[in-house]
């Protein structure tokens, strides 16, 4: 099987979200894979997935990457689009491989792509979409002849299986399109594989040849109802202290935001009050830093800068509590309902607990509560966060149990090896289910 991967970001192991997600899921995909790519579109020259690229026109309206852009990208958007429906990938259809042989992935935030998506649908192919979020929730783009809550009704409908991020964006879109029931996967980015600078708070140590221990070869029940043999002995592990420091690792959007600013008044709050155990770290870039310095900066919260991909699991393993937030702004509730945060399984990896901040029903806080992965704060309320964080320190057991959890999936259930051999035993199914 061939697979076809239409998406706006390359496979990368140094992105973010959809990229650095599609490079650890495709990374052990043993059959032919190609990229398809419109001809102005850059791809990563390190770290991108070792794939075929196939580029395709896809008309001469480009976008413009100047003050003029604002005005005319949407009209020029649109002539794209308009173009895209007439010719489809015509100017590769002789060196796409055989419909019958292929499979198309589409994962994309982009009209155009999906429209690409769409045409190939029509000649034949097979298309999958794995949708990440709900970024078309309220879009009311329209172009000749379509528009976008059309073309993405049709790509479900005609799809024989979907990928999705989350059950709830699976349950939205099958309501909002009005669509029967398809075979679906819940599929999330993996957990990379860390190696702990600290393993003295496990009961059993993981061997230094990386064989997992006994322990975490069952995930820790809330009651703590396991067989005596699995009990932690007490003399393993002390509850920290002292160490009450939050970090928070990754871009800082509208949709993270407010409550990733409530996080850090909280912070402010309690070291107003004394509590300087009490701190935030944020690594991020400097323009997002710089975007929101003014709110989040004051007493215990400090910028951590950049740090590579590769080198950010490290820091990540000092922190008391790793912070994931989503807002609680009307605006983004479509992304709140609808993501699963790429960061989640990163943290797991780290052994530490995480503290999801955002609305009740945000897809991320659903993930963190169904595998017990963490502390789940539906407030914005500064003060509200910040009683919640004192409680969380008086509760050692409920910790230590969150933080064996998270390490427990990150070596099963979400490991790259079992996440890519469900994925591709779903993917080869499919051409049964035609």
């Amino acid at each position: 099987m061939h697979l076809l991967l239409l998406t706006d970001s390359f496979p990368n192991q140094n992105g973010a979200g959809i990229s650095q997600t599609l490079y650890n899921l495709l990374e052990g995909w043993q059959h032919p894979c190609t990229v398809l790519l419109p001809r102005h579109e850059a791809a990563p020259v390190d770290g991108r997935l070792p794939v075929q690229q196939l580029r395709y026109a896809d008309g001469p309206w480009q976008p413009l990457h100047n003050r003029l852009g604002k005005w005319l990208n949407p009209w020029l958007q649109r002539k794209r689009l308009g173009w895209l429906s007439q010719q489809g990938l015509e100017s590769i259809r002789t060196s796409l491989p055989p419909a019958q042989e292929s499979l198309v992935l589409v994962s994309t935030t982009v009209p155009e792509k999906l429209m690409a998506a769409y045409w190939l649908q029509q000649q034949g192919y097979t298309v999958v979409p794995y949708f990440m979020d709900d970024w078309m929730a309220d879009n009311r783009l329209q172009w000749k002849g379509y528009n976008l809550q059309q073309l993405v009704q049709q790509l479900l409908q005609q799809a024989p299986a979907w990928l999705m991020i989350g059950r709830q964006l699976a349950h939205t879109l099958r309501h909002r399109y009005n669509l029967l029931p398809k075979p679906t996967l819940i599929i999330h980015n993996p957990a990379p594989q860390v190696q702990l600078i600290d393993d003295s708070w496990l009961p059993i140590a993981i061997g230094m040849a990386g064989e997992e221990n006994d322990l975490l070869s069952q995930p820790q029940t809330t009651n703590h109802k396991l067989p005596s043999h699995h009990q932690p002995p007490t003399t393993n592990y002390q509850p920290p202290t002292t160490n009450h420091q939050l970090i928070y690792a990754g871009s800082i959007w509208p949709m993270h935001a407010d409550a990733l600013i409530a996080v850090a008044k909280a912070i402010h709050l309690l070291q107003a009050q004394g509590q300087t155990a009490y701190q935030l770290t944020i690594y991020t870039s400097e323009a997002h830093w710089a975007q929101y310095r003014l709110q989040l900066t004051g007493p215990g919260v400090q910028y951590g800068g950049w740090k590579p991909y590769h080198e950010i699991h490290a820091p990540l393993q000092q922190a008391w509590l790793l912070v994931c937030t989503a807002s609680f702004a009307e605006a983004h509730q479509a992304y709140s309902r609808s993501s699963v945060q790429t960061k989640l399984t990163d943290y797991m990896a780290c052994g530490k607990p995480i503290l999801f901040v955002g609305p009740a029903d945000a897809a991320s806080g659903a993930f963190v509560e169904d595998y017990d992965l963490g502390f789940t704060l539906a407030t914005q309320v500064p003060a509200d966060i910040a009683e919640r964080l004192q409680a969380i320190a008086r509760m050692p057991e409920q910790y230590h149990r969150k933080q064996l959890n998270s390490l427990h999936e990150a070596h099963t259930r979400f490991s790259k090896a079992e996440v890519q051999q469900e994925l591709y035993a779903f993917l080869k199914k499919i051409p049964s289910r035609l």
